[in-house]
């Protein structure tokens, strides 16, 4: 239910801002047991490829004490 909220959310923040510039979007992942990552890697290039967005990801796992890929969040929009 979470992903499919997600999904529509960064669908329609897309279509609503689409003549202002590329949108910057930054993932954060770290769920093993719901295999985010797999599905993130398939869905950013496709994101990527029919909206005018630009990605990036923080990806994490259990028991890391930092995230890598941080700093990008403060440049993105959503």
């Amino acid at each position: 239910m979470k992903i499919r909220f997600i999904f529509w959310f960064v669908v329609f923040a897309i279509t609503s801002l689409s003549d202002a510039a590329a949108i910057k979007i930054h993932f954060i992942s770290g769920a093993r047991e719901y295999k985010s990552q797999e599905s993130l890697k398939k869905f950013i290039p496709w994101l990527e490829m029919y909206y005018d967005v630009k990605c990036s990801v923080s990806w994490g796992h259990d028991g890391i004490e930092q995230l890598p890929g941080l700093d990008e969040l403060k440049e993105a929009d959503l």
